[in-house]
């Protein structure tokens, strides 16, 4: 079966947990690397929410299942999103 890619939108606000996950998965990836290791994004998510390994892997999934991120296994992640910073007009 082939699968077709569908573009999803977001629309959340500036500052709820979504994007707060979003900024540190992808404040993670370092100059010329594709996929963000393991290590480096467990140790980020998990510090910054205050989660155990186990629930930083339910989010990942989820993000998967949305198409936000790819699961590279035995690798890490490739971000699949970009952050929009859209101004207020005045």
């Amino acid at each position: 079966m082939k699968q077709n890619l569908i573009e999803l939108k977001l629309r959340v606000p500036k500052e709820c947990l979504y994007t707060i996950l979003l900024d540190r998965i992808a404040s993670c990836k370092e100059p010329g690397q594709e996929v963000i290791k393991f290590p480096k994004l467990f140790s980020k998510i998990a510090s910054s929410f205050s989660i155990p390994k186990t629930k930083v892997w339910s989010l990942l999934y989820l993000l998967n299942d949305l198409g936000l991120i790819k699961i590279v296994f035995g690798h890490g992640v490739k971000i699949n999103f970009s952050m929009e910073q859209n101004e207020k007009i005045k």
